[in-house]
């Protein structure tokens, strides 16, 4: 699990909060130039439970908010799951969320 660089013009995510969380938590994304973000939610286990690819970004900051549901709407079970965003450019970190049971 890599530190993010909070140097400007660095990529980086960091989990804004809440973590851990019942209703929804927000993910905060730097990127270094623009590009196209791709952003997954996996279980432990490895499989995709959430995903989704943005359209072009400019370079900076952005956030994306998870309401702890999958890519069909349904709710999931409380837990730890991973949150991996990867940007065109090639960079890619992950951070931790904790999913209260509801």
């Amino acid at each position: 699990m890599e530190i993010p660089d909070d140097s400007p013009g660095s990529f980086g995510v960091r989990v804004r909060g809440p973590n851990p969380f019942q209703a929804s938590t927000s993910i905060s994304y730097r990127l270094a130039s623009p590009g196209v973000v791709r952003i997954d939610v996996v279980d432990t286990q490895g499989r995709a439970v959430h995903g989704e690819t943005t359209s072009w970004l400019a370079a900076g900051e952005h956030e994306w908010r998870w309401n702890g549901r999958d890519a069909s709407g349904r709710g999931l079970a409380g837990g730890v799951y991973w949150c991996r965003v990867s940007s065109s450019e090639g960079s890619r970190q992950a951070v931790r969320l904790l999913l209260l049971g509801r």
